[in-house]
């Protein structure tokens, strides 16, 4: 990153009152909030792509950030966390035809981590992601591969 007088741009940007940095990603895009809130604590403070009055605008960025050409079919919008993500991080059912790019309900598809923060899953129940099945462990909440889970070895002694 170029350097004035041992200043970072980013830290040039950040020394501005914070009035007028708000001012400025007023006029920005969604892409350039989305870099720029990506560059230090303080700017994703203050971009917070997030925020309830950007909503709309996120969530076409998102719809449009996961066609790119070099994305399909192999990422996938998160509307809970916000982010695409790749495909191994959704069940089967959130990136088939019904909940594919484009289908009418995409906006409700869930990485599986926001699905099992957010409770979508009972505990026990089996789920298929990357065509194999998955059990959601009682005591650790993470989906795992078998009948033990690694992580805390709960399902062993059920």
């Amino acid at each position: 990153m170029p350097t004035v007088n041992n200043y970072t741009d980013a830290s040039l940007l950040a020394a501005l009152p914070e009035e007028l940095c708000l001012a400025i990603i007023d006029e920005l895009d969604m892409p350039s909030i989305f870099a720029l809130s990506e560059t230090s604590r303080f700017f994703n403070r203050l971009a917070n792509p997030t925020a309830d009055s950007r909503r709309p605008l996120l969530t076409e960025f998102l719809l449009e950030a996961q066609d790119l050409p070099r994305w399909k079919r192999t990422r996938f919008a998160c509307f809970a966390c916000n982010k695409i993500l790749p495909r191994h991080r959704f069940i089967d059912s959130q990136v088939a035809t019904i909940l594919g790019k484009g289908a009418s309900q995409e906006k409700t598809r869930h990485c599986v981590q926001c699905a099992v923060k957010e409770g979508h899953f009972a505990l026990a129940s089996v789920v298929t992601q990357y065509s194999r099945e998955r059990v959601l462990c009682a005591q650790c909440k993470k989906l795992i591969g078998g009948v033990v889970c690694d992580t805390c070895r709960f399902c062993k002694t059920v």
